[in-house]
């Protein structure tokens, strides 16, 4: 792990959508990286350091509202690519088993999953 990082990241391809406050803009976009204390964007619009967000993770595509849990956060860098664009994002809160049960377990799962009983 990142010794800058308090917690945890896995790498992940997860569809989002992220709005952010001001302007109440909303953009499709996937998380590429997952952490308890904050996530890696993949967009196609950058988002400028320091926004307020929620990003919108939908762990099971095609299930209307199943599977959607909503992270509020703040944008805390944003590297620019003909490609896209990478971002940064800090939780307001950690996740946590109670308040987001489903990113929790999707941790839980994606770490396990590398280990050897």
């Amino acid at each position: 792990m990142d010794k800058r990082r308090k917690y945890e990241r896995v790498s992940a391809i997860i569809p989002a959508e992220v709005t952010w406050l001001e302007p109440g803009i909303r953009i499709e976009a996937n998380v590429t990286m997952l952490g308890r204390g904050g996530l890696e964007l993949f967009a196609p619009r950058a988002i400028e350091e320091g926004q307020s967000v929620e990003v919108e993770v939908h762990l099971f595509a095609g299930r209307h509202d199943e599977g959607v849990e909503r992270v509020a956060g703040t944008v805390v860098w944003l590297k620019v690519d003909l490609d896209g664009n990478a971002i940064g994002v800090r939780f307001a809160e950690p996740l946590t088993p109670k308040s987001h049960p489903l990113l929790s377990q999707y941790l839980d799962r994606i770490r396990t999953w590398g280990r050897t009983p």
